[in-house]
């Protein structure tokens, strides 16, 4: 998108109006938009009916009640929290007080870069790159969902979303991989190193056993921004990068995830997933398994944020 603020049609309408009033509210001096506002907006002479406007926006507060739904759990830590709370029998949304830094950084990052331009011209602010920021915070959020680091499980993070001070080649991470999985017998004989990318793979996620024996449980995520995203589901399947690049395949098919900052609704869940064979990790549920974020990622975001947010008159 290349506005915080369009009111949105066509796919996923009932997502984007609710993001609409999540970023309204952020706008707004008194932090809170009612559904009746929402109907205002989405109504258009000749284009939306005032019933067809009414039931849109009930639809993208059943959204916003989902949303919240999930993400009210106490044992959160601050920075992953829900932002916003419905008021007025869920006909309104208002801001939490101490949102930002305090109170659902995590969760404003990836409202924000879902309805920010993700053009290379225009999405990097104050010298960050947001979707450098994702896929550092989605490793996070992905090694803490495959049980955390330890001496038996890990994550490396290839090709452009790597830090800045990486020296390591492609295929170098290919043999680091499958070394630390203890299979796949390195970089394959001959394999073309696909340049400056990643071969269709953002992180690679593992846990083995102290047995040493191949047959790991491993992950193979995608992170994905911007709005065709749906376009790459189950383009680059997990055994295909194995197949190019590692000498011998795994013994077992790593299990393919995206990892977007969009919202899926409930209603297309199941086609995705399908389209995709992969395991799928939207807004919600980044947020919803962010336990342990780094600092300096965290201090990125806000970064990015502010720089964005400044020039819409929002104060974090």
């Amino acid at each position: 998108m290349t506005s915080l603020f369009v009111i949105a049609t066509g796919d996923d309408q009932t997502v984007h109006h609710a993001d609409w009033v999540e970023m309204q509210a952020l706008r707004r001096a008194g932090g809170t938009v009612s559904m009746e506002q929402l109907v205002n907006a989405i109504k258009r002479p000749g284009f939306c009916t005032e019933s067809r406007a009414r039931d849109l926006a009930a639809e993208a507060f059943d959204e916003l009640i989902d949303r919240s739904t999930v993400l009210q759990i106490a044992h959160h830590p601050s920075f992953a929290r829900y932002p916003f709370q419905l008021t007025d029998n869920n006909a309104g949304l208002r801001v939490r007080a101490g949102k930002g830094a305090s109170g659902g950084l995590l969760y404003l990052f990836l409202l924000a870069i879902t309805r920010h331009s993700m053009d290379s011209r225009h999405r990097k602010q104050d010298g960050i790159d947001p979707t450098l920021v994702f896929e550092r915070l989605c490793a996070d959020v992905l090694l803490e969902f495959w049980s955390g680091r330890s001496l038996s499980s890990s994550f490396l993070r290839i090709g452009t979303g790597r830090y800045k001070d990486t020296k390591v080649t492609f295929k170098e991470e290919v043999d680091n991989l499958a070394s630390a999985l203890n299979e796949g017998s390195g970089w394959k004989p001959k394999a073309r190193s696909p340049n400056a990318g990643d071969g269709g793979l953002d992180i690679a996620v593992w846990r083995t056993f102290r047995d040493h024996r191949r047959g790991a449980m491993v992950g193979f995520a995608q992170c994905k921004t911007g709005d065709n995203w749906r376009a790459s589901l189950g383009k680059r399947p997990p055994r295909s990068f194995c197949g190019k690049y590692f000498a011998d395949p795994l013994i077992l098919d790593p299990l393919a995830v995206y990892m977007v900052p969009s919202r899926i609704h409930r209603k297309r869940w199941d086609d995705d997933m399908r389209d995709g064979n992969a395991l799928l990790f939207d807004r919600c549920r980044i947020a919803e398994c962010a336990k342990s974020i780094a600092t300096d990622t965290l201090d990125d975001a806000k970064k990015w944020l502010d720089a964005i947010f400044s020039k819409a008159d929002i104060i974090l």
